[in-house]
């Protein structure tokens, strides 16, 4: 087990292993995958430096890679399956040093984003710490097609961001916390100002496409978009009602909102996630035309910042 460096001969095969792509070869190009994920990371400050492997003298079995992001948290990812003998057990092994690594950098929030069919690595997961979180649901919908006349009882004025507003915007999240239903375990493990640092680093940062609707002069929701130009996409990163106006149909105002500024900035299509327990929120999306396209399962590790 080592720590690969990027300066190392085997780091672009270990990397395209961990990610599980099809290594370069003397015929081929580095994988896309790869390419835009390096590309990324050099336009969203993610860091990348945490890429172990697991070898058997020169040949590498496994690997893992953690993507560092603003926020103290990460995401870690390893192979779905191995065709190695003992893929499990170096997985595991490669996820645990990564997990320490990790720990002494204060991240906070570790999270592995797992296929539904992807047995192995999510024992692999489980035996180096990782707990399940929840199922997540990726929805997707043309943003040229019919806006749905689902109106308020009331429109809510917007209120863009501004980096003069970020405590208002932490506090107007905060307020949509409250008996959420998508992923209510991870409320609280971080800071607000980590909270919107990892999704400001969610994508290509756009302060026009983040907003707060207020009505009676109190927010009562958030809209956080975030465009990915290669994809021509729009993913909606956060989107929560405060408890007071749920029900009253401001969820719709939002919605039409995030449509129409997807469209407005070009983009084919609105995608999001969702929790598989938020059974109101995938009514509303549903409503809204959003049909799922993809499915994973979040398994995570929260723990105090360590020492050394």
């Amino acid at each position: 087990m080592r720590l690969v460096n990027r300066g190392d001969a085997d780091h672009s095969a270990v990397l395209h292993l961990a990610l599980g792509a099809r290594p370069p070869g003397r015929t081929h190009q580095m994988d896309s995958m790869v390419t835009d994920l390096l590309a990324d990371g050099r336009d969203r400050g993610l860091s990348l430096d945490l890429l172990f492997g697991a070898f058997r003298g020169s040949t590498c079995l496994t690997a893992a890679l953690a993507i560092e992001s603003p926020g103290h948290a990460a995401l870690l990812m390893a192979p779905q399956r191995g065709v190695a003998r003992g893929y499990r057990a170096a997985t595991t092994a490669c996820l645990n040093a990564l997990r320490q690594a990790a720990g002494k950098r204060s991240i906070v929030l570790q999270e592995m984003l797992i296929p539904t069919d992807s047995q192995e690595l999510a024992e692999a997961a489980a035996g180096s710490g990782f707990r399940f979180l929840t199922r997540l649901l990726y929805l997707r919908r043309p943003s040229d097609t019919t806006i749905p006349l689902r109106a308020p009882r009331a429109e809510p004025h917007w209120v863009p961001f501004t980096d003069s507003r970020a405590d208002f915007f932490a506090e107007a999240i905060q307020r949509t916390y409250a008996q959420s239903l998508d992923c209510p375990e991870l409320t609280g493990l971080r800071p607000m100002p980590d909270v919107l640092a990892g999704h400001r680093a969610a994508g290509p940062f756009d302060p026009a496409l983040w907003s707060v609707a207020m009505l009676h002069a109190q927010p009562v929701a958030v809209l956080l978009l975030s465009r990915h130009a290669r994809q021509e996409t729009v993913e909606m990163v956060y989107m929560g009602v405060a408890q007071v106006a749920r029900g009253t149909g401001v969820a719709d105002a939002v919605m039409r909102r995030a449509l129409e500024a997807a469209g407005q900035v070009g983009a084919n299509m609105l995608a999001l996630a969702v929790d598989r327990r938020n059974i109101p929120a995938r009514k509303l999306y549903a409503a809204w035309g959003f049909t799922q396209f993809a499915a994973c399962d979040a398994w995570i590790v929260t723990s105090p910042p360590t020492e050394g």
